[in-house]
């Protein structure tokens, strides 16, 4: 894993954050996203590093054989290699993480009671099961689709979890699954951003796809109340410490 440490202006051991991009591929600069938040850090004497992930960048392996508890593990060596960088205070350092990223965050913050502070930009309050399932509903009904096609859609991204969680091979789930929906069967496709789930043309990705939807069954909404000084923000809303 290849990344970035940049640090403010100071004499002094400095506290950091870990910095984690959302889905698909990323590097250290999660194409432009970071740099203007990791200023802001800077600004206020906090250091910042953020990786490429697995095959962005200048990092080896390919970000499509990691699903969440894979990418827990990658952000904790991060945490561990930040924590022994000599300008670096190892009380205060912590974890920023968007979308995915705050999955993540959560993750981290659920587990490291020595962790300094935790931020979910964009972050999670339901399963990744609950949210494919919203994300498949919502769109299909801003699209048009009847009742019936969007329970049909929820019944087929369920077979493939399902599919997943039994360890089926990509090969079995094609013809059982894919086929008939090939040959005609009423299932609305959704559009998708192919190369944030790692679909481009030319690669060979199912079965590592299948891997990723079959992994994470993290729960992100008991997190909150494990944790020291809870602070929610929202446009027009401010949380005191203890707030719930």
């Amino acid at each position: 894993m290849a990344g970035a440490l940049h640090l403010p202006s100071s004499d002094e051991r400095c506290p950091a954050v870990l910095m984690m991009q959302g889905s698909g591929p990323a590097d250290r600069d999660s194409d432009g996203y970071f740099p203007p938040i990791q200023e802001a850090f800077l600004e206020r004497g906090i250091a910042t590093f953020a990786f490429d992930k697995p095959g962005c960048g200048e990092s080896t392996g390919d970000w499509r054989d990691y699903g969440l508890e894979a990418r827990a593990d990658q952000a904790l060596s991060a945490l561990e290699a930040l924590r022994s960088e000599a300008g670096i205070d190892p009380q205060r350092v912590g974890i920023w993480g968007q979308s995915q990223g705050g999955w993540l965050v959560q993750m981290l913050a659920s587990r490291l009671p020595d962790l300094a502070f935790a931020i979910a930009n964009s972050g999670p309050s339901i399963t990744v099961p609950e949210q494919i399932v919203y994300d498949c509903v919502h769109t299909l009904r801003s699209l048009g689709h009847s009742d019936d096609e969007v329970a049909k859609s929820v019944a087929f991204v369920e077979s493939l979890r399902s599919a997943a969680l039994r360890g089926m091979d990509f090969s079995t789930v094609e013809a059982r699954f894919l086929e008939p929906v090939r040959q005609g069967a009423v299932v609305p496709r959704r559009p998708c951003n192919r190369r944030r789930c790692g679909l481009e043309a030319g690669t060979t990705v199912p079965d590592r796809a299948l891997r990723a939807q079959g992994s994470d069954g993290f729960d992100p909404v008991p997190v909150p109340g494990h944790l020291r000084g809870t602070r929610r923000a929202a446009p027009g809303l401010a949380m005191r410490p203890g707030d719930r």
